[in-house]
C-alpha cells in the first residue's frame, strides 16, 4: 500500500492541459501521501512513516480504536500485552513482573556515546522454573525498561523506554555447570550488548540473571523521560519496571519503586537504583 494517498485538491482536464503546456494559470494541487510521516488534514489523523496496521496509527492514517493490539513483534509491548489508546499511542499494560528482594539497576546516559552503558542484575531466582529456551536456536530475548508505572501494588501501564532485542545466534552458549545461558557480545559493535547471564544451579534459590549492555559507539539510551532526572520517578509518580523476557514466556521485570532507599540516585544523565544484596 506504499501508494496510498488522500486527496486535498483537484484540478480539472482543463487546467491540466493549461499546465502541460503553460499557456495559462494552473489550480494548485496537494496531496497528503499516508506513510511520508507528515500529518495533512484534512484527512490524516496520525502518520507515522508507514502503511501498516498494527502500530495505533492505521494503514489509512487514522487512529485505531481503544484496547486494539499493538506492537506485537517488540518482545518488551508484547509482555505488557500492550494496546492502543484511541489517540496513537500504544501503551505498555498489564505489565508482567515478579518483585524479586534482590536488583540493581545502574543507566548511564553520556553526550560522550562511549561512556553509554546500562547494568541490570536481578537475584533470587529459581531457574530450573523459568522457561529458558533455547536462544541459540530459536528463542529471542529482550531487555526492557519502562518508566512512570505504577509499581507500588500491580504495574498496570507504563511507558517503554528502552529496548533490547537479542536475536538467537552462535553468540549464547549453554552455561557449564548449570541451568542456564550466557550471551557475550563484541565491545566493537555499535549499540553492542555486551553480556547477558540467566541460570544457576538446579533446584537452588538464589540464581541470577544480568543485563550489561556498552559499546564504543552508544548503546542507543533514550534522553532523560523529563526535564530534571532520568526517569519521571517522584513521590507521586509510580517507579521502573525493568528486567529481561523472552518470546517463550519468560517475564523477569523487576519493579522498581520510588520510595526512598530504593533508588539511589536519579539525574538527567545517570540512574542508579539497589535494594538486597547485589552489588
Amino acid at each position: 500500500m506504499a501508494d496510498s494517498r488522500t486527496r486535498v485538491g483537484f484540478c480539472t482536464i482543463p487546467c491540466v492541459i493549461a499546465a502541460m503546456f503553460a499557456v495559462s494559470g494552473v489550480a494548485e494541487v496537494s496531496w497528503a501521501a499516508c506513510g511520508d510521516g507528515v500529518v495533512e488534514a484534512p484527512g490524516e489523523q496520525c502518520d507515522d512513516g508507514n502503511v501498516a496496521d498494527g502500530d495505533c496509527c492505521s494503514s489509512a492514517c487514522g487512529f485505531e480504536a481503544d484496547g486494539t493490539p499493538c506492537n506485537s513483534s517488540d518482545l518488551c509491548f508484547s509482555a505488557a500485552a500492550a494496546t492502543c489508546d484511541g489517540a496513537g499511542l500504544c501503551l505498555a499494560r498489564n505489565i508482567c513482573f515478579a518483585d524479586y528482594d534482590a536488583y540493581t539497576l545502574v543507566i548511564v546516559d553520556s553526550a560522550t556515546k562511549a561512556t553509554e552503558r546500562a547494568h541490570w542484575k536481578q537475584g533470587r531466582v529459581s531457574a530450573d522454573l523459568l522457561p529458558l529456551g533455547d536462544p541459540t536456536t530459536t528463542t529471542r530475548y529482550g531487555w526492557c525498561a519502562y518508566a512512570t508505572a505504577d509499581v507500588e501494588f500491580f504495574p498496570s501501564e507504563g511507558s517503554v523506554v528502552f529496548s533490547r532485542e537479542i536475536a538467537p545466534g552462535p553468540q549464547w552458549s549453554a552455561t557449564p555447570g548449570d541451568i542456564g545461558w550466557t550471551f557475550r557480545g563484541d565491545r566493537n559493535t555499535p549499540g553492542g550488548v555486551r553480556l547477558v547471564s540467566i541460570g544457576g544451579r538446579e533446584g537452588r534459590l538464589g540464581s541470577f540473571a544480568r543485563f550489561r549492555a556498552a559499546s564504543v559507539d552508544g548503546v542507543g539510551l533514550p534522553g532523560p523521560v523529563d526535564a530534571d532526572s532520568y526517569f519521571n520517578v517522584g513521590p507521586s509518580v509510580g517507579g521502573v519496571v525493568v528486567g529481561l523476557v523472552n518470546d517463550a514466556g519468560l517475564c523477569l521485570l523487576s519493579a522498581i519503586p520510588s520510595y526512598p532507599g530504593s533508588v539511589v540516585e536519579n539525574t538527567p544523565t545517570r540512574f542508579k537504583a539497589h535494594l538486597g544484596f547485589l552489588d
